[in-house]
């Protein structure tokens, strides 16, 4: 007779390794899931490498105009800048030769204006005298009918009031 208790173990053992077999069935499967995975993944990671290459070399594209293109506006705005500076070396060159022309013109008027008011004031000053030996002419013949004290009073304020009158003449002279 057969040992049923063998039979049971091998039974047993059959049994443990169809379970071992579907457990490894499982792995396998699960592998396959895994390693599906990974080939998608992977597909996915050479796509995102192919977008980062693809948008390095934009970006290198970019990169590289926007440097030309700096590069030109420093070149124009060098240029423009020399031009700025000629035409400011131009301005300033004409406004000196204008406040060379204005002072020119101010120091004539100015001797001249020195020369009219040295006319006036001659004039003036004749005028003047003219009055003052009047006022003495007449001081002097009134003084005569007077008598003396009296009359060197008198010439003494008028005298002062000549001087006064003077005085006046040549200040308003001055101011005018």
């Amino acid at each position: 007779m057969v040992d049923v208790e063998k039979l049971n173990d091998t039974i047993e053992e059959l049994e443990n390794g169809v379970e071992n077999i579907k457990k490894i069935t499982n792995l396998i499967v699960e592998i396959d899931k895994v390693s599906d995975d990974i080939l998608i993944n992977n597909e996915a990671y050479e796509t995102v490498v192919n977008d980062l290459k693809s948008s390095k070399n934009k970006l290198e594209d970019i990169s590289s105009t926007v440097d030309g293109r700096l590069i030109e506006m420093q070149n124009e705005n060098m240029s423009f800048n020399k031009k700025m500076a000629k035409k400011y070396n131009l301005m300033e060159d004409e406004l000196l030769n204008e406040l060379q022309a204005v002072k020119i013109e101010s120091k004539r008027l100015y001797l001249e204006v020195i020369k009219v008011l040295k006319l006036k004031l001659d004039k003036n000053k004749l005028d003047i005298e003219e009055e003052v030996r009047s006022n003495v002419e007449k001081i002097s013949t009134q003084l005569k009918n007077e008598n003396l004290d009296k009359k060197l009073k008198k010439q003494d304020i008028l005298l002062y009031a000549a001087i006064t009158i003077v005085i006046i003449n040549t200040l308003m002279i001055l101011y005018i």
